[in-house]
């Protein structure tokens, strides 16, 4: 039996009779969770294949310590109607649960009636309510957490606790502004990968912009709010004409500025990891370049301002903060290309003359 406890499965059971040349199968078919005991049957025989009569069989724990306590406690039920209440203080689960840890794991199968107007499909007080949502083109439905765009859940391991956040933030903000025609669509997206609220990004900025959480402008738009603050009620942003690196806490209504040049370092360059290739920024193409680099079989990263506290690495296709080394395969001369943006989209080129 490869079965593992706590998987779902669909089991089927074949019966099979005989009869001269003839034979008869039966299927039951069932599904559930595999749990760690079970019930064990079958058939004793002497060495014939002559059955044992009135054979008895007895089944002992293999430790003196093991547990007598069911692992796993099952509720199967159909047309649920408004739901299923599991009260944990009641005695049934009291019995089972109370002071022990336990996971919950369900197997769901709505039909279109149950689908109807996303009902919600697991709740755990006020902390988290799922929906479900619309039906996908494979046949099963996705969960949409209430009043969410994304849910993070938190576990310590050492004290056995958990923390529920909803999280209502974007992938992506926008940088409309003076530099770019107060358009969304032509700005540098912001990127926030944990859906926190917190983005960071690379743009070229020449005057007052704004933050805006939609690409375009039925907001909110986060403005001045002194200091190092956002506000949605603010004027716009400032900044002078340069590359800057942002870090925007729209949780936090923070954000910081940091003007930046770009350079090349690494073991394949001529000076190795001790000093830079310094790069020059196309305004019209919005990229940085440093051409007839003399390189060798090595690595490489790009690094702002001659220092390590912003840096981006990983591959050409896809460039990220604090990435690993990038490889150069070849030794020779070449025209480098950096595509600064955010850590989804940022990118370079390597073209060797």
């Amino acid at each position: 039996n490869t079965a593992q406890p706590g998987l779902y499965y669909d089991y089927r059971v074949v019966s099979t009779s005989s009869c001269g040349s003839s034979e008869t199968q039966l299927f039951e078919t069932d599904e559930g969770f595999c749990r760690s005991t079970g019930i064990v049957s079958g058939r004793i025989t002497y060495g014939t294949g002559t059955a044992v009569k009135d054979a008895r069989v007895s089944i002992v724990k293999n430790s003196e310590t093991a547990s007598d306590a069911s692992q796993f406690y099952a509720i199967s039920t159909q047309e649920a109607g408004d739901g299923l209440y599991l009260d944990l203080d009641g005695k049934s689960l009291n019995e089972k649960f109370k002071d022990k840890d336990f996971s919950v794991q369900m197997m769901v199968r709505p039909n279109e009636v149950q689908n109807a107007g996303n009902p919600v499909f697991f709740s755990i007080g006020d902390q988290l309510s799922l929906r479900l949502g619309e039906l996908t083109d494979d046949g099963s439905f996705y969960l949409k957490p209430e009043g969410a765009k994304v849910v993070r859940m938190t576990l310590n391991m050492l004290d056995g606790t958990y923390k529920i956040d909803l999280l209502n933030f974007n992938e992506f903000v926008y940088t409309p502004g003076a530099h770019n025609g107060w358009s969304q669509g032509a700005s540098i997206k912001l990127y926030g990968a944990g859906f926190d609220g917190k983005y960071t990004g690379h743009t070229w900025l020449d005057g007052e912009f704004k933050i805006s959480a939609l690409p375009n402008w039925d907001g909110p738009n986060y403005g001045d709010g002194g200091e190092g603050k956002l506000s949605t009620e603010g004027g716009n942003l400032t900044a002078k004409a340069g590359f800057y690196y942002i870090e925007a806490d729209l949780a936090a209504l923070t954000y910081k500025l940091t003007a930046t040049t770009w350079g090349i370092i690494g073991d394949a360059t001529a000076d190795g990891w001790n000093s830079d290739v310094d790069m020059v920024y196309d305004a019209d193409g919005g990229f940085w370049y440093a051409l007839d680099v003399p390189l060798t079989a090595g690595e490489i990263k790009f690094r702002a301002n001659d220092g390590w506290d912003i840096n981006v690495g990983g591959t050409t296709d896809k460039l990220e903060a604090n990435g690993a080394n990038i490889k150069v395969a070849e030794a020779g001369i070449y025209d480098v290309v950096l595509y600064l943006s955010n850590d989804a989209e940022s990118h370079c080129e390597l073209t060797k003359k």
